[in-house]
């Protein structure tokens, strides 16, 4: 435990952890705390650990979702694993987005690069409910923050990799949303 902290101790730790969660029944009790611990690396201070978390969430989700579309019960293991790891994800990443100050950018930036990886393999309802987080990020006038808020909108709404496109309605949403972020900007702010 004195090493918890050391990048060499945790970079072969979240593939493990990754192995295991896939490995456990979907509704094992310890699953879900062992999923928002995982999450919690993909804003990691450290730049390889941060790497490996996201690559190891992200195959996760992946794997899950994969698993669901082959199980023919909607009731089954597989389904209700990828609900239960997508709705734990949206959470998470929701939860890091919400109001930062323009202090805590750097985390927001980290949990939008791991979206543009794991974003095509949630559900679509906890999709919807992350466009809804991202639409808030521009608002806060930070050029990058809103640069790749508007990336990871961009990519789902064109259904970016093997994912599905955003719904109609939570398209409608996101142009509503962004036009009027742009039509509320000060004219200097346009012009500069």
């Amino acid at each position: 435990n004195a090493n918890v902290d050391t990048p060499a101790v945790l970079r072969p730790a979240l593939l493990c952890v990754r192995r295991l969660l896939l490995a456990l029944p979907p509704r094992a009790p310890d699953a879900a705390k062992l999923w928002r611990w995982l999450l919690a690396f993909t804003a990691h201070s450290h730049p390889k650990v941060r790497q490996r978390g996201q690559a190891a969430c992200a195959e996760v989700l992946e794997e899950a979702a994969a698993a669901a579309e082959e199980e023919d019960d909607p009731a089954g293991g597989a389904h209700a694993r990828r609900s239960t790891l997508s709705r734990a994800a949206a959470a998470f990443a929701s939860e890091r987005m919400a109001a930062p100050s323009l202090q805590e950018v750097q985390p927001v930036l980290h949990v939008l690069h791991f979206l543009h990886t794991a974003a095509r393999h949630l559900a679509a309802a906890d999709t919807a409910t992350l466009a809804a987080s991202v639409l808030a990020l521009p608002k806060l006038g930070h050029p990058l923050l809103s640069r790749s808020a508007v990336a990871l909108l961009k990519a789902a709404a064109e259904g970016d990799g093997d994912g599905r496109a955003l719904p109609p309605p939570v398209l409608a949403a996101v142009i509503d949303s962004l036009l009027h972020t742009v039509a509320s900007a000060p004219a200097a702010a346009q012009t500069g």
